[in-house]
């Protein structure tokens, strides 16, 4: 069983804005690898719309559709020994402008999957890419088409959020993180935000 990565609202939990300090930001959800070109001075900034949401979760809710996890959910995620996943680290910025002293990371899914069973789906495609996915009648993903030792990936043509196993989420759930939140796909009509 597969399920939708996405971050949970908490209380008093900041949300990530202004990724700034790389260009090729748009090739994160395209599953392009930057381990070896990710640049230092990164950074996310919380939203100063929330000034009072400081609290930063293990999994941090941010608008640009990436998965920004902290240290603690780094050393568990390297410990999980998955294959085609970069850990790309980045600056939080608070809500004045100033470095947090915790290490947060972009679990970054490389290699998107071209698995989702575009019949059973019934896709609506993009008005200016063609080849991207922006709403499912039903998110229907073909097993055959998914390696077992895949965990963590994008689908290639439906790139707006990660899918997880039913493994890793097991392992994740038990292991207390906060800030995470998994949707099953089954759940996902329409489009995905």
């Amino acid at each position: 069983m597969l399920f939708v990565w996405a971050a949970k609202v908490e209380v008093n939990a900041a949300v990530l804005i202004d990724f700034e300090g790389f260009e090729k930001s748009y090739e994160l959800r395209k599953g392009v690898s930057h381990a070896n070109d990710f640049p230092s001075g990164v950074t996310f900034k919380m939203d100063s719309r929330k000034p009072t949401h400081t609290l930063l979760v293990d999994n941090v809710k941010n608008t640009q559709n990436v998965v920004i996890i902290s240290e603690k959910l780094k050393v568990f995620i390297e410990n999980q020994a998955l294959i085609d996943v970069e850990l790309l680290p980045i600056t939080v910025l608070d809500h004045k402008g100033r470095p947090v002293d915790d290490a947060f990371y972009i679990f970054h899914p490389i290699k998107n999957l071209d698995c989702i069973d575009i019949d059973k789906s019934v896709p609506k495609w993009g008005d200016i890419d063609k080849t991207l996915i922006k709403g499912v009648k039903q998110l229907v993903i073909d097993p055959a088409r998914v390696p077992e030792d895949k965990q963590f990936f994008r689908p290639q043509h439906y790139t707006a959020r990660p899918l997880v196993t039913k493994a890793l989420v097991d392992a994740i759930l038990q292991a207390g993180f906060t800030g995470v939140q998994f949707t099953p796909i089954s759940d996902v009509k329409g489009r995905l935000r």
